[in-house]
């Protein structure tokens, strides 16, 4: 009775162990056998950053042109990151004349290679300030996305 049980549970666990394998027994044809495997790509992104402005005083209309280094980051990606920008600038402020750079230049495309380690710094330059500027509080809103160029 004892070997009858032990050859049962043997033969369970060999069922369970090799239940995924199969077999085929084939005469006189080929034997095709295929299967489809997933393949998942992706991209990874790290992001360090650290915002350098939040509050900027014009009190002098005389003072520009000069640039404002606004933040600092660096990023790294197993492939290239694609940056975007938007920029909510109130209307009074749409008539100061300023450029966006993108390490001390005018930006040239908006990617960042892959494995690009370097820290690099968003600035703006304020070429003049009108001297009929309204007085008051304003707030731009900045957003940088940084965008995957692998996708599915």
């Amino acid at each position: 009775m004892r070997k009858l049980m032990v050859i049962l549970l043997v033969a369970l666990a060999s069922m369970f162990i090799f239940a995924e394998a199969e077999s085929i027994h084939i005469t006189n044809h080929e034997a095709v056998i295929n299967k489809t495997i997933t393949v998942n790509v992706y991209q990874w992104i790290d992001l360090t950053y650290k915002w350098l402005l939040t509050d900027y005083n014009i009190e002098d209309y005389q003072n520009y042109p000069a640039t404002i280094d606004v933040l600092k980051f660096t990023v790294t990606s197993n492939n290239d990151v694609e940056i975007t920008a938007d920029v909510n600038i109130p209307e009074d402020l749409q008539a100061i004349d300023a450029n966006v750079l993108f390490d001390g230049a005018e930006p040239e495309g908006n990617t960042i290679p892959a494995n690009d380690s370097t820290e690099h710094t968003l600035s703006v330059q304020i070429n003049s300030v009108p001297q009929n500027l309204p007085a008051g509080t304003y707030e731009i809103q900045i957003e940088l996305t940084f965008s995957p160029t692998v996708t599915f």
